[in-house]
């Protein structure tokens, strides 16, 4: 199933999560916008948008566009004031060279056919554009928790494909130059364990219910360890850097 498949089931619940919990994440959208490196006037696809996260956070003289296969997703993303396109990432509604920036947030891992798409980005990109491509790397303690744990508790399943090696390639096959890699670690942060457990319940369709004991086990193989105050979970991504030739943006 892909990522269009697989939220058409449970993106109310994914919205919910982020709204009733806007801050658990914060860490993981600041990396992602300083992994976006944006300047004045540039013109930025968020694809998938997902809840629009984002737009509350880029600055406004940079021109956001949000790209979403997810009607819900689109909606969504649509009620913070954002302009949204709610379309398939593969056959995107825009010219070639529409924009500067292309930046994607751990959408990637629900699609298998990742050339096309690659392909797609390559299109849409201007000369000298950048790509800023965030998701879970494969072999990472963070895949282990979403393919085992998550995967176990929801009836819907979880059976992502993280990003690897062949994804430098893909891009390279497709026409990207200079392509890079980072590794990024940080903390997903909730006012305490109970709300922590609540926002994974929702955020990842998790209907098997496992228990806050349950869940912590799981925790304890991301890294976590029980504090007085709040709950942070160890979280990490792989940050892939891609350029379109003819002079960077």
């Amino acid at each position: 199933m892909d990522y269009s498949g697989i939220f058409a089931g449970r993106a109310d619940r994914y919205i919910c999560a982020s709204a009733t919990w806007p801050r658990v994440r914060h860490a993981e959208f600041a990396s992602y916008l300083e992994c976006l490196q944006l300047r004045p006037g540039e013109r930025l696809l968020d694809a998938p948008c997902g809840a629009g996260q984002m737009f509350t956070l880029i600055p406004g003289d940079v021109h956001y566009i949000g790209l979403d296969p997810a009607v819900d997703f689109a909606s969504a993303c649509a009620r913070t004031g954002a302009v949204v396109v709610q379309a398939d990432m593969r056959q995107a509604p825009f010219v070639e060279g529409a924009f500067d920036v292309i930046g994607s947030l751990t959408g990637v891992h629900h699609e298998g056919d990742r050339q096309s798409l690659y392909a797609e980005w390559f299109r849409l990109l201007t000369p000298g554009g950048r790509l800023a491509l965030l998701d879970v790397w494969t072999g990472s303690a963070t895949g282990a928790f979403l393919n085992g744990f998550v995967d176990q508790w929801s009836s819907q399943g979880h059976w992502g494909e993280f990003l690897a090696e062949t994804d430098l390639q893909a891009l390279l096959g497709v026409g990207f130059e200079s392509t890079t890699l980072r590794q990024l670690a940080y903390h997903w942060e909730a006012s305490d364990n109970a709300a922590m457990h609540g926002f994974m319940l929702s955020l990842f369709g998790l209907d098997r219910r496992p228990e806050l004991s349950t869940m912590q086990r799981a925790w304890r193989e991301l890294g976590w360890v029980e504090e007085k105050k709040g709950c942070r979970i160890p979280w990490s991504l792989a940050a892939i850097y891609a350029y379109k030739p003819g002079g960077r943006a």
